[in-house]
């Protein structure tokens, strides 16, 4: 069998696969690179766009702290009627009283709490750039977990694809061995376990089948695609890539401190502090209280009755009046000189935060000393599994050499071809472990995804 018949014969077999997965089970396919299934994530994966959608919330709330210090303007009518007994000023009763008055005006109310509304705007500032990190660094595991999920369906999609190879070969051997049993040229042993074999593999292709479909959901409930359309991995030609060299880093401990999360820990801690100023300094400085209206004032039905203290004035309904209240004010808590409960839950809250930053790091540098490790050993397991693939490849085609000749057993080529395309698996597996770790590294150092 020469090279161009082999080629096209595992054309005709992995299309023949194409076409089981997309019409075995009535659903559409779809094909998906390493490159567009990143790509997808970023812009429909539905956690990351709800991580946009909280950072638009904090935006508003830092738009209504800074707001702190705009007044509220009022406008209205408001009357007022009493008939009856009303009390003068010096405690004494008038009797057969009736006041009927309207007010109609716009008025301004302001209470400034300066102290308070500049440092919580500032507070607010810090945890909207802290909320930056938080996206950044949440949207960095989901693009690592779409990287991994990725690779597991590749991994699937190609060993379902060798096990459907490898049935169609046992099958084809099945019936060679059935002529000769019928010629007498082999044992009925031989036929029974050649069946068997058949129907091994065959159950060994749709196990690999119902991993492939499982990471196919998984992949497209990550990509926010429809679950009912099944994902073809085209990078059936795998190749280690190098995004970091572990060779040329030095300092791995400190290689995290850019980490998305390190920055968010150390901003909420400014926030905490930044609020904790509300407790301290905020009060020493007074609170602005100002309240100014300009109406018009009279009686309700009609003309007003002047004074007699008035004469010569212009009766009317209703006269133009102004107003305006303006105070300073300092508040001193009681508690907070007794207790001082406020002041210290919110240092207790910065240690709480530093205590997170240190937990952290540590985290990150477990992420970094693991991501390496797996670098190291998945090379070595890669360079190992390469030369096992190539060593089963010669044997392979020896023995296809030696079926040409008619020197040897039906078998022999099968399990040949068995651990040929169990290699080529191996070796498919150890790069795709390999690839991940590489993402895993990228993002374990700070490098976004």
């Amino acid at each position: 069998m020469n090279r161009h018949l082999k080629y096209l014969l595992k054309l005709k077999l992995f299309v023949a696969f194409l076409l089981l997965l997309s019409n075995g089970h009535g659903q559409e396919t779809s094909t998906m690179s390493i490159e567009s299934s990143l790509k997808i994530a970023g812009a429909k994966n539905l956690t990351i766009s709800k991580l946009n959608l909280n950072k638009t919330v904090l935006e508003a709330d830092l738009l209504i702290s800074k707001g702190w210090w705009i007044p509220e303007l009022f406008a209205g009518i408001q009357t007022r009627q009493l008939q009856g007994a009303a009390m003068n000023g010096n405690g004494s009763f008038f009797t057969e009283v009736n006041q009927q008055n309207l007010w109609n005006g716009v008025g301004i109310d302001a209470l400034w709490n300066i102290g308070e509304g500049i440092y919580k705007t500032k507070a607010s500032e810090l945890k909207l750039e802290a909320n930056t990190y938080k996206t950044t660094a949440e949207k960095n595991i989901v693009l690592l977990e779409v990287a991994d999920t990725y690779y597991q369906l590749l991994i699937g999609f190609l060993k379902a694809n060798a096990y459907h190879q490898l049935h169609t070969v046992a099958n084809n051997i099945s019936q060679q061995l059935a002529l000769q049993v019928g010629v007498g040229l082999a044992y009925e042993s031989e036929l029974l376990l050649a069946q068997s074999n058949v129907h091994h593999l065959k159950i060994q292709e749709l196990n690999q089948q119902k991993y492939y479909y499982k990471k196919s959901a998984q992949l497209s409930r990550l990509l926010n695609l429809n679950p009912f359309n099944n994902l073809i991995p085209v990078d059936t030609i795998l190749k280690p890539i190098e995004l970091v060299n572990i060779d040329s880093l030095e300092n791995l401990d400190s290689l995290g401190n850019n980490r998305a999360e390190v920055q968010e820990a150390k901003l909420l801690l400014k926030a905490v502090s930044a609020e904790k100023l509300t407790t301290t300094k905020a009060f020493f400085i007074p609170n602005v209280r100002l309240n100014s209206f300009g109406s018009l004032y009279g009686g309700l039905l009609g003309p007003v009755s002047l004074m007699p203290s008035s004469p010569g004035s212009e009766i009317k309904q209703l006269y133009p009046t102004t107003s305006l209240n303006f105070s300073l004010q300092w508040k001193i808590p009681i508690e907070k000189l007794i207790y001082n409960g406020p002041t210290k839950k919110m240092e207790a809250s910065e240690q709480i935060k530093e205590l997170e930053i240190k937990e952290i790091k540590a985290a990150i540098n477990q992420d970094i000393a693991t991501a390496k490790q797996n670098i190291l050993i998945g090379k070595k397991q890669t360079e190992l599994a390469n030369k096992a693939y190539l060593q089963s490849k010669e044997a392979f085609n020896q023995c296809a050499k030696r079926q040409e000749l008619g020197t040897i057993r039906p078998f022999e080529l099968l399990q040949a071809q068995e651990i040929f395309i169990q290699s080529k698996l191996d070796y498919i597996e150890a790069i795709a472990n390999f690839n991940t770790a590489q993402y895993a590294f990228q993002v374990a150092t700070g490098i976004n995804l």
